[in-house]
Formats: C-alpha cells, sequence, structure tokens
C-alpha cells in the first residue's frame, strides 16, 4: 500500500514528551507521515524532516528501557561503555567519551598536541558559576566531515542551568531516528544524571536538536509497525507549567485572566465581544502553551461563544 505523506512546513517540529521512549514515538510519527523521501550519497533511500526539536522532562532517577524499544539493559550498557570509552580500540576512529575527556588539539601558542578534558573544564565553569553560557563541549572536529567516513553525529553537548536546575541540548547532524536515536537518548540523559550529581543540583529536561531526522527505507515498515503497538493516543492530562487560565461572561464580553501554576500571580487578563477572537490572541501571543493546553482553549472557546449568542450561563470546565 502507498504511503500518503502530509504536507507540512518541511522544518522545525518542536515536541514535548514525558519519558524517552515517547518522545521516540512522536518523531516516527511525524517522520512517518511528513517526512520527505530522498536518496543518499551511499545510493539509500530515506525520508527526511529537517530540525526536528524533542524535549524530554527527565526524572531523577534513570528508570527502565521503554518497552517499545529492541533492546534490553545488556545492549545499553554495551553501548554506553563504547559511547564514555576514554580511549577507542583500534579499530574506531574515535568514541565520545574520548571527546569528551581526552580529545587532542593543537596549540598554536605552544605549536604541540595536547589532551584537552571538555567534561571537567565544563563541571568546572558550571560548579564556579551557575549562570555561566560555556557549558558546551563539541564532538564534531573541523576536518572530521572530510576524513571520516563515519563521522560523528553528535555535534555538540551544551548544560545550562536554570533556577538550580540542569538542562541539557543536543545538537545532532544526522539522525536515524529508528535506530540510534534511543540508545543516545538513553547515554545522553545517563551523561546529563552524571554530570548533575558532580555539580549537586536536580536535572530537569533534556532537548535534541536533530538536523536531519531520518527513517531508512529498510525500516519504514517496522516504525509502522511500532506505532501502529504503541502510539496510543489521546495522552492523560498534563498541567501546563506555563498557568492557568480563568474565562467568564460579564456584560456581553467575554473575559480571561490568565494566572501563575501557583495560582498567586496575576500574569495576564483580556476581553472581547467575540471570544474567537479573544482565544486566537492568547494562542498567537503565547506559543509556549502546550498542546493540551491549546486544545482546552478551544474548547472554552466554542462554550463562550454560545453562551453570548444563546444567552445560556457559561461554565468553565
Amino acid at each position: 500500500m502507498a504511503t500518503v505523506t502530509f504536507p507540512s512546513r518541511k522544518t522545525t517540529f518542536p515536541i514535548s514528551a514525558e519519558e524517552v521512549g515517547d518522545g521516540w514515538l512522536q518523531l516516527l510519527n511525524l517522520i512517518v507521515h511528513c517526512g520527505t523521501v530522498k536518496g543518499t550519497r551511499k545510493g539509500d533511500r530515506l525520508t527526511e524532516v529537517l530540525n526536528a526539536v524533542v524535549t524530554i522532562k527527565l526524572a531523577s532517577d534513570e528508570g527502565t528501557i521503554p518497552p517499545c524499544f529492541d533492546f534490553g539493559t545488556e545492549e545499553l550498557e554495551a553501548y554506553y561503555r563504547h559511547f564514555s570509552s576514554l580511549s577507542r580500540p583500534e579499530e574506531v576512529d574515535y568514541t565520545y567519551g574520548e571527546r569528551l575527556q581526552n580529545w587532542s588539539w593543537f596549540n598554536q601558542e605552544t605549536s604541540r598536541m595536547e589532551q584537552v578534558n571538555q567534561l571537567e573544564r565544563t563541571i568546572d565553569r558550571l560548579q564556579r558559576s551557575h549562570d555561566t553560557k560555556r557549558g558546551t563541549m563539541v564532538l564534531l572536529g573541523p576536518t572530521d566531515l572530510d576524513r571520516l567516513d563515519d563521522a560523528p553525529c553528535v555535534v555538540l553537548a551544551t548544560f545550562n542551568i536554570v533556577d538550580e536546575r540542569l538542562y541539557g541540548t543536543y545538537v545532532i547532524r544526522s539522525d536515524d531516528i529508528y535506530n540510534a536515536w534511543p540508545f543516545n537518548a538513553l547515554s545522553l540523559t545517563r551523561f546529563q544524571r552524571e554530570v548533575s550529581k558532580r555539580i549537586g543540583i536536580l536535572v530537569d529536561s533534556a532537548t535534541f536538536i536533530s538536523h536531519s531526522a531520518h527513517i531508512y527505507e529498510r525500516d519504514w515498515d517496522k516504525a509502522r509497525a511500532k506505532l501502529d503497538e504503541w502510539f496510543k493516543r489521546p495522552l492523560p492530562f498534563q498541567a501546563d507549567p506555563s498557568g492557568l487560565f480563568f474565562f467568564g461572561v460579564e456584560n456581553g464580553l467575554a473575559r480571561a485572566l490568565f494566572i501563575s501554576p501557583e495560582a498567586d500571580m496575576v500574569l495576564w487578563e483580556g476581553e472581547s465581544r467575540d471570544p474567537e477572537e479573544l482565544i486566537r490572541y492568547i494562542v498567537d501571543t503565547m506559543p509556549w502553551l502546550t498542546a493540551q493546553h491549546i486544545r482546552y482553549l478551544g474548547e472554552e472557546g466554542a462554550k463562550l461563544t454560545r453562551a453570548l449568542r444563546e444567552d445560556v450561563p457559561y461554565e468553565q470546565g
């Protein structure tokens, strides 16, 4: 059966997830339905979207491997040992651990090759200043794309501290979503937790920016099967960290009040004779609201419209 590809803007797709497994399933769903089919330099075919951004809310503990993944604890531990290894075997060109903690570079001031431990330097910067914007470790060298057939896919990792919690951002230039993304996501979030323990603060979220998020043709049927088995919607209610809306009808006007999550501060208020105009204004000026919250606003807008047009009581919720 031919696959119908939905029209899309081709680039920049923000996704939010409560755990790694659901983030992966949302990526599969996006690429299966909106990806552009193209060839590769090696003669393969894949379907691709550009700049998929997945943000995952992290628990303090790693937890179990999501059941939708095709591997278990032993495979993940073997991958993480290679991922974090300080030295590379003879048959490989690099490990991420080596580049994070033992990367050779040419010091122009001394005209000598030296070793640099990016991880320790980053942790030191974060410990000395929680406001630093220099918590970045680079994993792709300037000549890697020219000289390595299998150059690093993870370009950089950046840590920031906000409100005494550690946020991680990972930029990936070429991302095999079906096979590689689960291993890298679990490894990088484990890495983030280890850094947070070194600094002595809690983790918050991890964001993965995949410039080329793709699925190879050989994995298309498997991706669809995963979605059929595991991608269940709608999700249970998730509170929006942005705040809470209260609506009402008074003197022929739809009124809106937006308050802090703790209900101790009014953040915004507005009114309009046209509830649809009011809801559109909220959505257009507050793009940080969650998708569930935006759907809820649409439902309340319809109820406000009915209350004003038919002169019936409005009851929120």
